[in-house]
Formats: C-alpha cells, structure tokens, sequence
C-alpha cells in the first residue's frame, strides 16, 4: 500500500504505474489521479511537442544546409530577404512555388551563388552550369522564333491565295 501524492488516498500498488526513475519504482500519483492530470493538460502538452518538433525540424534543416553547402538557416534566410523571396533567375515568388527556393551553388568551387526555384535549378544542372550551353540553347530558341515566324507567314500567303 502507499498514499497517492495527488488526491492523498491510500491503494494498493497495482494502482500505480511503474516509475524505473524512482527509488521505490513507482509513479508516486495512482493511475487515476495521473490519467485526470494528463487529460486536463492535453492540450498544452500537445502545443509544447508541436513546438520541440519544428524546433527539432529546423536543427536538422540547419545541419544539413551546413553539411551540404556550409552555411546555416541564417544564412538562407538573409539570402532570401536580399533575393526578395524570389527565384534569382525566374523571378518567380517563392510563395508560388510548392517546393519553395532551393539553394544553388557551384560545384566546382562549392560556394553558395544564390536561391532559385527547382526548375531554374534542375535547368543549370540539366546544363551542366556551363555558360557556353546556354548560350547556345538561347541562340537555338532565337533561330527556332525566327524559323516559326517564316512558316506564319508562309502559310497566311498560302491563305490569301486560297
């Protein structure tokens, strides 16, 4: 037998919940008393873990943004104020974007360049970042108008004499 410390009623110990914390190994409020603690402090417990879990989400985000590019949460984040919250090449807002801005670095040197949307930064990647590829995939896109430009305007001659 032991007295509960809560509602200070004596029961047999099969009332108590085992504690391997405690000396005597026993929770020292009954079974009762506890469940009544933890039913009317449910929702503050629920708000305290909803709490250590983005604290626990943000320390893992920090540790693996400085693990891969050797700049933490900080860090980003300033990059994205001076970026205005948006892709540096696209422009788009980040607010617009289900994945939300990644971090684009160079692979050569493994410095941070900026903060893109994923498709500007699947692009350069798809273009191994080489600036020559680029350039001419632009001077691709320019002959392909050019081109699509000549076939309208053949095919309204062709409709005018129709």
């Amino acid at each position: 037998m032991r007295t509960c410390g809560k509602c200070k009623i004596e029961r047999r110990l099969g009332e108590f919940h085992r504690d391997g914390t405690r000396a005597d190994g026993f929770h020292p409020y009954c079974k009762g008393c506890r469940a009544a603690y933890h039913f009317a402090n449910r929702h503050s417990a629920r708000a305290r873990m909803a709490r250590r879990a983005v604290l626990k989400r943000e320390q893992v985000r920090d540790r693996r943004l400085r693990a891969r590019y050797g700049v933490g949460v900080a860090d980003v984040d300033d990059i994205r104020r001076h970026q205005g919250y948006r892709c540096a090449i696209c422009g788009v807002h980040e607010d617009h974007l289900p994945r939300g801005l990644v971090v684009d670095h160079d692979h050569g040197s493994e410095l941070v360049r900026g903060l893109l949307c994923h498709r500007c930064n699947s692009g350069l990647g798809l273009f191994q970042d080489c600036p020559q590829k680029l350039r001419a995939a632009i001077e691709y896109l320019r002959m392909a108008e050019e081109l699509l430009a000549i076939a309208q305007e053949e095919q309204m001659r062709r409709a005018t004499y129709s």
